[in-house]
């Protein structure tokens, strides 16, 4: 196990219900060891010719490079957004017992 293999994928939702909706049936599948949930917060983008205000929850999961490219499906096919985000995050390095802890967390 090397801190490189863990990564975190930052998600926006538009409700708290669908984050947790989310983190719950990734940790259940075993995809994520674990997930945090922030917000509310305003996020401002151009969507379809006008800026946007809106306000949504940031989904964070921690997961490792063999269970991201699945719990990315599992998110695009849960989630509302015509384009969600999605956003991989690497993990240079961080506390080992707790990042043994993780991939524990998705072993089978």
């Amino acid at each position: 196990m090397s801190p490189t293999d863990i990564l975190f994928l930052y998600i926006t939702c538009p409700t708290k219900d669908l984050a947790v909706l989310l983190s719950e049936r990734a940790i259940q599948d075993k995809l994520a060891a674990c997930a945090n949930i922030h917000g509310p917060m305003t996020s401002v983008y151009p969507w379809v010719g006008a800026i946007q205000h809106d306000t949504e929850w940031v989904l964070i999961l921690k997961t490792n490079h063999t269970q991201v490219d699945a719990l990315t499906s599992l998110i695009e096919s849960e989630h509302p957004y015509q384009i969600p985000c999605i956003l991989q995050m690497p993990i240079a390095g961080g506390n080992l017992p707790y990042l043994k802890w993780l991939q524990d967390q998705m072993a089978d």
